[in-house]
């Protein structure tokens, strides 16, 4: 579970760190158990307003600029273990989640899901 989240921006000079966002996700149901491998939502500049988590049963995107959480992606087959494995691409069409059991491979678009490991 992840009960807090930081994040920090490096300077133009690279040499200290400013906090922007600081978030407490303790009591938020569909944080608990997430992935702990989370990634930056994509964006063409370098800022950056969005975290993507994947949890049990659902891929979720939090701005962490406004607070707002977003249900991207709602899983056919709910996994039984915390994933410990979350990447997507770029354009976040596609991602694959995994437990030590169980790996998905899902497409966004077409919303097609993939048992990997099946």
């Amino acid at each position: 579970m992840i009960n807090k989240v930081f994040i920090y921006k490096l300077d133009s000079t690279g040499r200290s760190l400013s906090l922007i966002a600081e978030h407490t996700l303790l009591g938020h149901k569909q944080f608990c158990r997430v992935c702990l491998a989370f990634q930056f939502s994509y964006q063409p500049s370098l800022e950056r307003s969005s975290l993507l988590f994947a949890s049990m049963d659902m891929l979720l995107r939090l701005n962490f600029l406004t607070g707002k959480i977003t249900i991207i992606y709602r899983f056919k087959n709910r996994f039984k273990f915390q994933p410990q494995f979350f990447k997507m691409n770029d354009d976040e069409t596609v991602f694959i989640v995994a437990t030590e059991q169980d790996s998905l491979y899902v497409n966004t678009q077409t919303q097609t899901e993939v048992d990997i490991d099946k």
